[in-house]
């Protein structure tokens, strides 16, 4: 799946089913900006999540974090 910002798949980690998200470069932005936003909002996303989760919310666990994708439960 394709939204705005990034595309979602499903993929395997240890023979179990995850997701993937990951942030897709925007052509219209200066480079070296474009490549700052898309990591910041990348690790803004993982921790919003964790402190989700800490909370109790009901929602995926982050599996994994790299510069431009997060690997989560599904």
């Amino acid at each position: 799946m394709r939204g705005a910002e990034a595309t979602v798949s499903k993929i395997k980690i240890i023979g179990r089913v995850a997701v993937l998200k990951s942030r897709i470069p925007k052509k219209y932005r200066v480079e070296k900006l474009d490549s700052k936003l898309r990591i910041e909002r990348t690790r803004n996303e993982a921790k919003l999540l964790n402190k989700a989760k800490l909370a109790g919310v009901e929602c995926p666990t982050v599996l994994e974090v790299s510069e431009f994708g997060i690997k989560m439960s599904f």
